[in-house]
Parts: C-alpha cells; structure tokens; sequence
C-alpha cells in the first residue's frame, strides 16, 4: 500500500497534466488549488458512436406507431426498451436513448427546429411506452428535457396538435381511454377527456384542427369540436360501419353488383350494423385520413383498403388485392400526390396510384383535378367522378425473414415521400427509394419540383442496418417486380 501512494503521489508531483486510465476517459479530473495557479488543464473529451445492440424487437415496439422519419432525414423506432436514432444518409445509429424502463411502443418528432441558448439547434423527439411514461428528448444531446407521466397505463397514441399557434402541444390517447393535452413548452397538463368507448387509435383531420378520429371497437368516432384551450363538450358522432359480403363460389359477374352494394350502404350513421354483416369496425387494421384530399378517409382491411367521403357519408372506392398477395399490415397515403404505400405481410411494399376517372392516365399530384363529367351515376345520383380507383404500379421483392420474425411498420419520408424504411421483427432496417424510368419532373404552384408519378416502376433496395452493425447496399439492378 505504502509503495501504491508513493507512486501517485510522484505520478502528481511530476507533471500537470494529470494522466488517467481508458476507463476514465469521460471522466472530468480536477487539479488541487496551487496547480490551478500555475496553469490551466486541457480536458479531452472522447466522443464515441452509440453501438447499443438493440437485438430483435418486440411486436408492442409499432403497434401503431414506434418509427418515425423527421424532416431533417433521421429515423427513429423502438426497439424494447431503447429508442434507435438513424441517419438514413449512410444508414448508421446516431444515438441510442435507453431512459424507458418499459417497452417503447410510440416515437414522434418535433416538426420544429428550436434555438438553444447558445444558440445551437436543437432536435426534439417524444417517446412513450407501455407503463404511461413519455420523455422529451433533445436528440443533439442524448439527453431527456422532461419525463411526463398520467397513470401507468399504456399510452396508445401520440400525435402534434396541428396549427402553427399550437408550438409543441401534444395530444396523448391513454387506456382506459381519456385523452390528455400537454403543454410541452410549460411541463404541465392542459385537461383530460375520458370516453365510454374502448378506443386504439386517434388522428388529427390534416385540413380541419378541430376535428379528430377514433377509432373504437365496433365504430368510428368522431370528435368536431376540439380545441385545445378547453375540454371539447361533446362526446362526438358514432358511425357504425357494414359491409355485406359474399361467398367465393359466386359468379364472378356479380362482382360489379357487390361493388355497388358496396358503395351504396357501407356506411351508416349513428346505428349499428346488422349482425348477417360480417365486415365491421372490429376487423380493421386502422384508419387514416387522406393527406391529398379533403373530406375523405382510409379504412384499412387485411384483403382491402375502403375510401370513405365523409362529407356524403358514402364509400367512393375500394383497393382489392389478389387472392395470392399476403394481407396488408400498414397503408401510408402521400401528401404530395395521391399514391398508397401498402406494406404486405410479406415483407414487400406495394405502391397504388390513383387513375382518373374516364382517362388512361394516372393523378401525378392533387392539383390535377379530374375533368368535369355530366354522366350522373344512376344508382347513388353522384357525379361518377366522385368514385376513386387506384391502380397497381410496382411493389418490391419479397424480404426473406428469420423463423418468428415479422414485419413490423414502414415509415415514409415526409419530404420527397419516395423513400420508404422498413422495419421488421428481427432488429432490421431496410431503406428502399422508388426510382424513375425517365427523368421527367412537373412543377407546382411553390414550384417544388415532384417526380410524375406515372413514370414510376420500379423500388430501388437502399441499404440496411442490422441491430449493431449496418452496412450500405446500393444494387445496380431493380429488385423489383414489374406489374
């Protein structure tokens, strides 16, 4: 012992520049007061990479939810109890936040970019998990701002209320079914709204801030009059939904006689269905509201996609697959034109494009309107361009998966809305880009420059990132299959 203390205390004496083990790396070391008057020490920090190995992760990981894709090209998704941060420009982790003590089941950035004090941005992302806890986080430091927490029931659903008075406050759906508004800004909660329904999934109307979906049990209920100073005073409208099918061995030219049952009684308001109905509310995968047009929404089936026109209460289309196609498990509709990005069972992802009605030609954006037709559909009275059809374009190859793994959720870049990721159960990462035949480009009225998307065949394979490691795969082929 005595031979230990001589030799640090010369270790001191020798020199001011104190000299620590790799394991003290991060740490801060202070000198003692006379050789602070001599000289100033140089601390060296030692920045490293996060290489957190996630391993596979859990089906609760994206019930509806836990992966994001920022504006700013970063990824963030859920793996058990860790909250992944990529750059999907060489698809390498950039942190690695691992506060939650449960599993991560909902991720959701911050659209806007704050200053600090020192006058450096900072990144903001929300997180929640299946004990009621949701963290703020500031992404450029890997820190948590604040935790928040309401009970220690699952959060079901996180989203931005939207409105450009509205910076940072976050609407949150908890079990057993209230929602709650937070002021992020101030750390506190505004009010909370208990519902009698059993509800999974919310969502803010992309054109009308005062209205939100839910979707329940056996309905859709939705809410008109929100705001978020105040608790909404009504407990909103129940639709309850039917849909009549019929048995595989009928005739085939009956299908056109289906679709118009279809779309005459689909939907009906404020009362439940009849039990010979065998589609209801309760078989749907989710819903969402369309991001290119107004008034409109997608109810998402494993063997279909129905377009609800909420402002005539009508079903105006129906996306079908083939019986050899795997189900659906998420639809994404575009914002910038009218595509669905449907992501299959399989692993592949396939891109739906909307034909205008009469035309051989597809919509290459919201702004090309259909002509007007003086046909009047005779059985609902309506325009027939009020119906909506979409047409196959391409869709991917089929991504092999380990035995137990699925596909867990696909999230789409909200800038160019051509690269999609994809996330499945075994800790994967996959990048895939559609890729034009031509380069042929049309401009909007903010002359942004979009891509047409009747030019588009193929899905281009990116890259992946597995768990620790990562690795860019850029092909020169098209792994894609060509409908």
């Amino acid at each position: 012992m005595a031979t230990a203390d001589q030799s640090s205390t010369n270790g001191t004496e020798g020199g001011d520049v104190l000299t620590t083990d790799a394991k003290d790396l991060m740490c801060e070391k202070l000198l003692a007061s006379e050789e602070m008057e001599q000289k100033i020490p140089t601390v060296y920090h030692q920045f490293v990479s996060p290489r957190t190995i996630t391993g596979p992760a859990n089906q609760l990981n994206v019930t509806k939810g836990a992966i994001d894709w920022s504006y700013n090209g970063l990824v963030a998704y859920g793996s058990n109890y860790t909250v992944v941060v990529m750059d999907t420009t060489n698809m390498q982790p950039v942190q690695c936040l691992d506060r939650h003590k449960a599993i991560v089941n909902n991720v959701l950035w911050s659209h806007r970019v704050r200053s600090k004090v020192d006058e450096s941005a900072s990144v903001e992302l929300m997180s929640s998990d299946m004990t009621g806890h949701i963290i703020h986080w500031d992404i450029t430091i890997g820190t948590p701002l604040v935790v928040l927490q309401d009970g220690n029931k699952p959060v079901l659903g996180m989203e931005w209320v939207p409105g450009e008075r509205n910076e940072l406050l976050l609407a949150t759906l908890h079990a057993p079914y209230y929602l709650v508004m937070w002021d992020i800004n101030k750390q506190t909660k505004l009010w909370k709204k208990g519902f009698l329904d059993n509800i999974f999934f919310f969502q803010f109307n992309p054109f009308n801030n005062a209205e939100i979906a839910f979707m329940c049990m056996d309905c859709i209920l939705f809410l008109d009059d929100f705001n978020p100073n105040k608790i909404p005073s009504s407990n909103g409208r129940k639709f309850y939904i039917s849909s009549p099918r019929m048995g595989e061995s009928e005739d085939i030219n009956r299908a056109r006689e289906r679709l118009k049952k279809l779309m005459k009684g689909l939907v009906i308001g404020d009362s439940k269905p009849r039990p010979e109905d065998t589609m209801t509310v309760s078989e749907c995968l989710g819903l969402s509201y369309h991001r290119s047009l107004r008034h409109h929404m997608l109810l998402q089936y494993p063997r279909d996609i129905l377009i609800i026109d909420l402002h005539i209460n009508q079903t105006v289309g129906i996306v079908t697959i083939e019986k050899t196609m795997t189900p659906f498990v998420q639809v994404i509709p575009a914002r910038q034109r009218d595509v669905l990005y449907c992501l299959h069972d399989s692993g592949s992802v396939s891109v739906k494009v909307r034909r205008k009605a009469g035309a051989a030609t597809v919509l290459a954006s919201p702004l090309d309107m259909p002509d007007p037709i003086n046909s009047v559909d005779v059985m609902t009275g309506h325009s027939a361009d009020v119906f909506l059809s979409y047409e196959h374009r391409c869709q991917s190859e089929v991504i092999r998966q380990m035995k137990g793994s699925k596909v867990l959720a696909i999230a789409l870049d909200p800038i160019t809305e051509k690269n999609i990721v994809l996330l499945l159960g075994s800790g994967k990462l996959v990048h895939l880009e559609l890729v034009l035949i031509a380069q042929e480009y049309i401009c909007t009225v903010s002359c942004h420059h979009i891509h047409t998307v009747d030019r588009i065949r193929h899905i281009k394979w990116r890259g992946q990132h597995c768990g620790s490691s990562c690795f860019p795969a850029y092909l020169d082929t098209d792994t894609a299959r060509v409908m």
